[in-house]
């Protein structure tokens, strides 16, 4: 039987709607396979091979093969890739243990002081681009902020983050985890890595 002409428009209609949603369900279809894709494409956290133990009685941490560190200064240790330390910029994991800064009192007196003295000099083109923030590490209560900067003139941006801890009265951590903006989300997993392999024994 040949269809009324009302009919054959509800068919016409009717026509559209599916290939829109065969489309849309190939988009699907795509969007999920390639995150799929990006998610065994990236590469994973190098495994934290190495431990620093020559502070005993103050902390240790992990580190992956390809990094080594230096010591510039009683209370300052510098943890890198060699290249870093070359002049080449690239993520770096810094950790200051200080008796001085334990001075000021609190610890948001403690941290504020360091980045008056340090990134946030006056004379620093660097910004505040996270608040500091209450936080905990292994179950000490801790403040983060985070900066951004370059270091010199003709160098990328750095972002870097700050953990600032007490341990007892006399002495202050900050972890200084920081890299290049460009590689700051690639690298901050492995950064994040080594923090949490930090061990407090003080």
């Amino acid at each position: 039987m040949a269809a009324r002409k009302g009919e054959v428009a509800v068919l016409a209609l009717r026509r559209p709607s599916r290939r829109l949603l065969l489309a849309l369900a190939a988009v699907i279809v795509v969007a999920v396979a390639a995150a799929i894709i990006a998610l065994i494409a990236r590469p994973a956290t190098p495994p934290l091979v190495h431990e620093y133990t020559k502070s005993p009685t103050a902390f240790s941490f992990r580190y992956p093969d390809g990094w080594m560190y230096q010591i510039p200064q009683v209370g300052v240790l510098i943890l890198a890739r060699p290249t870093t330390f070359q002049g080449v910029p690239g993520p770096s994991f810094t950790i200051h243990r200080s008796n001085t800064l334990a001075m000021e009192g609190s610890l948001e007196a403690a941290l504020d002081e360091y980045l008056r003295r340090g990134p946030l000099r006056p004379n620093r083109e660097w910004a505040l681009v996270q608040a500091v923030t209450p936080t905990t590490f292994k179950g000490r209560q801790a403040l983060t902020v985070e900066v951004q900067g370059s270091e010199f003139e003709g160098w990328p941006e750095l972002r870097t983050r700050i953990t600032a801890l007490r341990t007892g009265v006399v002495t202050i951590y900050l972890f200084v985890q920081s890299a290049p903006v460009d590689q700051w989300e690639s690298e901050r997993p492995l950064l994040e890595s080594i923090l949490n392999s930090v061990e407090i024994y003080e």
